[in-house]
């Protein structure tokens, strides 16, 4: 891993904690254009807070509230999104150098902004035309007439000799050209009506191949075009809360479980599976006998309180005269302290 990615995962590792300190419902971090150089965004459930990190610590540089806010305009770059928002008296424009496209369902869903997303021609989506500088263009022209010629005469080359062996060819499953694998490719990140109308749906009743097709949509989320976007945003919008909402219960039943199983375990743990005597409190109560060795186990119950447990243990012992007699003892286990504690003696 290289330096500049440690110092990247680093910051963004150190904001997220920061925000989390604080009590913010963070979205995400990205990183975003700032002046100067490369700043970051912590995008969250009350508005975004700009950061700079000098290499030990973030210091925040800027704070919007999407509160002060009524609108937003969302362009979409090959290596960029620019949010412009607008409030009655003010705005501010933020240029986010990836993740812009997870932003849009979010503040459609989280906020009461109304969001827009800007439209292009297809002919500025291509590399070389979407800035609509001149001399770029004038450079992009040459440089895709090269190329389409270059292939035009590498299919009319391989055209020619294969006329001559086809004759002596055996019947096979003709290769698949560049422009199919191409094709291919496209249509494999394109929203189907499948995928259509499992985003009508809710999240809740979604089996593990639903949820499998989600995770296969929101990739493809990331590379649709501003139409298709605007298209599905909304019922993807409505799918990422409830995922969120889903997977947030689950982790919440699954930590509850292992907590149960943990507290079940620790309470099995306290009893001997010989005499079910409590091997702590026979421990702790020996150290307060006349006779240690004239320890005799008669009975052990207890009542589970929760976190902790009540036991009574009945046994015989030898007192200060020599004698054996039969006594009692309560105690408290606690499971928090993991520690007992004496409460009464022959009572």
């Amino acid at each position: 891993m290289s330096r500049k990615k440690n110092n990247d995962q680093k910051a963004k590792e150190s904001i997220m904690n920061l925000c989390t300190s604080a009590g913010m419902n963070t979205w995400f971090i990205a990183k975003v254009l700032g002046s100067p150089g490369i700043h970051y965004g912590a995008f969250h459930a009350e508005g975004v807070n700009i950061y700079k990190f000098d290499k030990v610590q973030p210091v925040l540089q800027q704070t919007n509230q999407w509160g002060n806010f009524s609108e937003a305009s969302v362009d979409f770059y090959a290596q960029k999104t620019v949010l412009a928002l607008k409030g009655v008296s003010n705005g501010c424009t933020i240029t986010i150098l990836e993740k812009g496209k997870d932003l849009v369902p979010l503040l459609q869903s989280n906020t009461n902004i109304s969001v827009q997303i800007i439209e292009r021609p297809w002919w500025r989506k291509i590399l070389g035309f979407r800035s609509k500088t001149k001399w770029k263009m004038a450079v992009a022209t040459i440089v895709y007439i090269l190329l389409i010629g270059k292939v035009v005469g590498t299919f009319t080359g391989s055209g020619s000799s294969a006329s001559t062996t086809s004759a002596s060819s055996t019947v096979s499953e003709p290769a698949k050209t560049p422009e199919q694998i191409a094709k291919e490719k496209a249509d494999a990140l394109k929203i189907t009506d499948s995928d259509k109308e499992l985003l009508k749906k809710s999240y809740a009743s979604f089996d593990t191949q639903q949820r499998d097709q989600f995770d296969k949509i929101k990739e493809k989320y990331k590379n649709l075009s501003n139409s298709e976007v605007a298209d599905i945003s909304t019922d993807f919008a409505r799918l990422s809360t409830e995922e969120a909402a889903v997977k947030k219960k689950e982790a919440e039943e699954k930590a509850a479980a292992d907590a149960k199983a943990a507290y079940k375990k620790w309470v099995d743990s306290q009893f001997s599976a010989w005499d079910g005597s409590n091997r702590y409190l026979v421990d702790l109560l020996k150290k307060n006998l006349n006779d240690p060795k004239s320890f005799e186990h008669v009975e052990t119950k207890y009542w589970d309180r929760g976190d902790y447990l009540i036991i009574k243990m009945s046994y015989r012992a030898k007192n200060a005269f020599g004698g054996l007699i039969l006594q009692n003892v309560t105690a408290k286990s606690d499971y928090k302290t993991d520690t007992i504690s004496i409460i009464s003696q022959n009572d």
